[in-house]
């Protein structure tokens, strides 16, 4: 049955009892289910890597070994592992398909014109991130909580306009960056301003970094056009500085007016005034954001960003910031919108597995958009200059008048005869907000998805690490479809918003499996390099001798390339094939189909 899989992408739903396999073979089912013989084929490696028997499970018999993987082979077949008799009859009798619980409050089933279509920008952000790509541990939501990808497809057009510029000008991007970076510029405009009551205030506050190998996915260049579309909308002075210790950064969103305040221009003076209307609301772009989480792994001044970002993050009334020199420092209404780029080595140990940063909710918070492995395409930037477009900037601007802008007035503090003593009063109206309002078919998908999420943790997955993110994914499809609802459709947030928040919130969820898994990837040893170098030389040459093998391998001992070359052959990655007198080696067809 397994074999079939392997080689077919039509799918049953026929689910054999398979004894003491049962775990692993349903989680190959379930992956041959979403993504086919390809998925399956990746999937049944991870398998054989955590359960070696698996491989013999298929072949039967060591001599007809058709299906071995790259990934077992650290785990040699032995005598003892060998099976010569096929598994019984009596192992194989149908079992019903197991059915995922229901989640506790169904969501509204909806109904989409035939005309209304996926849009080509959510299709092509789908197939981006296909959660199959992600590592085994991801597993698809339940079928009466997934929600079709056409009832987002008119939630924003301004996000579809963003994205298409976006891309058009970093054609290397990986496709997830157009779509994370957009959201940051929302909800750095936002500054707090949306709001939806549900049981406390929740705002929009989102912490995204993007993920990838240096010159690969052009994070850099992706991220620089959210930056320029600020500009173009001027609001480009909602951002905080580029860098700064976490003292200087709390004590700008404090509010503090600037020394040489009184010597400024009339203009300058403005500029400042509408700085200090928002101090406590900050966008953030922070390119190498990986120095700052190899900071907060040691002991150090930038380690104070650990908590920092965690209360900003929480979007509590106010957040006291004390120090000896400076004594206390009060922000209020803390809110930041960050969006970060790094490496996958970048984190190092902080995204290791049992790592305290796990443990506490610091990464939780963090959605880290990761592309599956796979570089880019190699577009070609347009000729001229980037102009960002008015129906991209405009927009902004219009949204964040309506939102409201707090009154200032700085006044000079005076003494008690009403002499001036050098020093000045800020004072500030309260922050406007927008209160969102949730379709009653919103409230039922919202919990329906966190319950199903809840589910999915406690009973498909032993890994603890990512239970944090598992809490807070749900909250941060809430975020964006608020964002987007804000935006376009006057704070009311429809099935549409949500579905557009959802689907974005998973294309995160595989993100964050897939980071997890590269950071945690055991590094090939000296023997697996060398086996991989020897399956290249053979599948370009064909049809080889271990001599031959020898000549474009430098300085490999003889002895040892016959003993790989037969390991090889042993788990069926090689074929041995009589020449005459002479042995030589290729692909199997069954391996390289």
């Amino acid at each position: 049955y397994i074999r079939w899989m392997l080689d077919n992408d039509a799918h049953t739903d026929l689910v054999p009892n398979v004894g003491r396999w049962n775990e692993a073979f349903r989680a190959l089912h379930t992956v041959h289910k979403i993504g086919g013989r390809a998925a399956a084929r990746k999937a049944f490696s991870a398998l054989c890597k955590d359960d070696p028997s698996l491989i013999v499970v298929v072949s039967g018999e060591k001599d007809t070994i058709t299906y071995p993987v790259p990934d077992a082979k650290s785990a040699p077949i032995t005598e003892s592992m060998v099976v010569s008799e096929p598994v019984p009859e009596a192992e194989l009798s149908p079992v019903p398909p197991t059915t995922p619980e229901p989640a506790s409050v169904p969501p509204a089933t909806p109904v989409v014109e035939p005309s209304q279509g996926p849009s080509p920008t959510a299709a092509r952000l789908d197939d981006a991130h296909d959660p199959v790509a992600a590592s085994l541990s991801f597993q698809p939501l339940p079928a009466e909580v997934r929600l079709p990808e056409e009832l987002g497809a008119t939630a924003s057009p301004w996000l579809d306009a963003y994205i298409d510029f976006s891309r058009k000008w970093s054609p290397r991007g990986y496709e997830g960056f157009h779509e994370a970076v957009a959201l940051w510029v929302l909800s750095t405009v936002a500054a707090r301003r949306v709001m939806v009551p549900l049981g406390d205030k929740y705002y929009t506050p989102l912490l995204i970094v993007l993920v990838g190998r240096t010159g690969l996915f052009a994070k850099s260049t992706t991220a620089k056009i959210g930056r320029a579309v600020l500009s173009s909308a001027d609001l480009e002075w909602l951002l905080a500085a580029d860098d700064a210790t976490p003292q200087k950064f709390i004590s700008e969103m404090a509010g503090c007016l600037p020394s040489n305040y009184a010597s400024l221009s009339p203009q300058e003076q403005q500029d400042v005034q509408r700085q200090l209307a928002f101090a406590g609301q900050r966008g953030w772009f922070y390119d190498e954001f990986g120095q700052i989480m190899n900071a907060i792994m040691k002991d150090g001044v930038m380690s104070e960003f650990r908590g920092i970002l965690r209360r900003l993050d929480d979007c509590y009334k106010s957040y006291k910031y004390g120090t000896i020199s400076r004594g206390t420092e009060i922000v209020q209404n803390p809110y930041l919108a960050l969006l970060g780029s790094m490496t996958p080595d970048d984190l190092g140990k902080a995204a290791k597995s049992g790592s305290p940063l796990w443990g506490d909710g610091f990464l939780a918070r963090f959605a880290f958009v990761t592309p599956p492995g796979k570089a880019s395409g190699g577009g070609r930037f347009p000729e001229g200059l980037r102009v960002v477009p008015e129906e991209i900037s405009a927009p902004l601007r219009a949204w964040h008048r309506r939102l409201g802008i707090p009154e200032i007035s700085i006044r000079p503090i005076v003494d008690g005869k009403g002499k001036a003593s050098g020093g000045s009063f800020i004072e500030r109206s309260d922050l406007p907000e927008q209160c969102c309002t949730l379709a009653p078919d919103v409230i039922d998908s919202y919990y329906a998805y966190s319950d199903a999420l809840t589910t999915l943790r406690a009973s498909t997955n032993k890994n603890r690490d990512l239970d944090g993110s598992y809490n807070r994914f749900a909250s941060k499809a809430l975020r964006i479809a608020m964002l987007l609802a804000s935006l376009e459709n006057d704070g009311h947030i429809e099935q549409r918003h949500w579905a557009r928040g959802q689907a974005i919130s998973e294309r995160w969820r595989a993100g964050v499996h897939d980071l997890f898994a590269q950071t945690n990837e055991t590094p090939a040893d000296e023997g697996a390099i060398m086996e991989e170098k020897i399956l290249q030389i053979v599948e370009k040459l064909k049809l080889v001798t271990v001599r031959e093998i020898r000549q474009h391998i430098y300085g490999i001992d003889a002895a040892r390339l016959h003993m790989k070359v037969h390991d090889l052959v042993r788990i069926g990655m090689l074929e041995e094939v009589e020449c005459g007198k002479t042995i030589r080696y290729r692909i199997p067809p069954t391996s390289s189909a």
